[in-house]
């Protein structure tokens, strides 16, 4: 399967006439490879395209990972087509020496680059380390992301199932005098009791707490009443695949006004889903 990522951005590379490319974002390196490494945050590893080969660079305490992926055929075989390559980095032995006997052993003079991921004291350490020319590109692996296998598709439609089981059994507890936290905590508990896991935070907001965009559930203190309005924004991942629902629950005394509201904002949503159409521009 990854070899069939990799190959894409190869054949990138010599289209645009760049000899390597240079991958910091930890989702895009495992979409890419396969491997990960605890935190998304920080840079605990990389990875380098070139036109012939691929390699990978993290730390001792990944180190040992690979090795077993590799040893038991999980890496390997889907990259067999990219010549794996495998680099710890180390207090002898930093990123900017490995990436230096690449430069110099692939004759590399163009190297390009995550433009919307890349520090800029990693691009100035880049620059002071090498004499080539760096280039920026725009998101060249998110565009390839966006374009997803049958597999793909099938892990996203489970995650939206996944999602819709878990909403309707949540949906029956809430009631008047329950906390937007507590509701929060229910949707964590169902998901991870059956061994799922939660895409992003949830968001729970009651009330006037729905009209804020991305409320902070964590910080809120706002609870059900009889007549509440009641979001309900979360997301499943399964297999490293998410999906995203969004809710609203009226209680039985919500107000007219509040339900009329509704109802034309979800009939003008219906009818622009009607006209959808392939090719047709958004604008429209």
């Amino acid at each position: 399967m990854y070899h069939k990522r990799i190959q894409p951005l190869q054949n990138l590379l010599r289209k645009e006439a760049v000899d390597a490319f240079f991958i910091t974002n930890f989702y895009n390196i495992f979409y890419l490879t396969g491997f990960r490494t605890l935190s998304p945050h920080e840079r605990e590893a990389y990875l380098l395209v070139t036109r012939k080969n691929v390699y990978v660079f993290t730390d001792g305490r990944y180190i040992h990972q690979l090795e077993f992926q590799i040893t038991n055929n999980k890496f390997t075989n889907q990259l067999q087509n990219s010549n794996i390559k495998i680099k710890q980095i180390s207090a002898e032995m930093g990123l900017i020496k490995h990436l230096q006997e690449i430069v110099d052993e692939e004759q590399i003079k163009t190297l390009g680059f995550e433009g919307e991921d890349m520090r800029f004291s990693e691009y100035f350490l880049l620059r002071k380390a090498f004499q080539i020319k760096l280039i920026p590109f725009d998101r060249i692996v998110l565009i390839q992301r966006v374009v997803k296998t049958h597999d793909e598709i099938a892990k996203i439609t489970k995650a939206c199932e996944i999602g819709d089981q878990c909403l309707t059994d949540i949906s029956k507890l809430i009631q008047g005098g329950v906390s937007e936290k507590e509701i929060a905590w229910k949707i964590e508990e169902w998901l991870r009791t059956k061994n799922y896991e939660l895409s992003f935070d949830p968001i729970v907001a009651v009330d006037a707490n729905a009209a804020l965009a991305h409320y902070d559930t964590k910080s809120g203190k706002g609870r059900v009443k009889h007549d509440s309005v009641v979001l309900i924004d979360f997301g499943v991942k399964y297999q490293d695949y998410c999906s995203d629902i969004t809710r609203m629950f009226f209680m039985k005394d919500v107000s007219d006004e509040i339900k009329k509201t509704y109802s034309v904002l979800k009939t003008a949503q219906q009818q622009t889903v009607q006209q959808l159409e392939i090719g047709k521009k958004l604008k429209d």
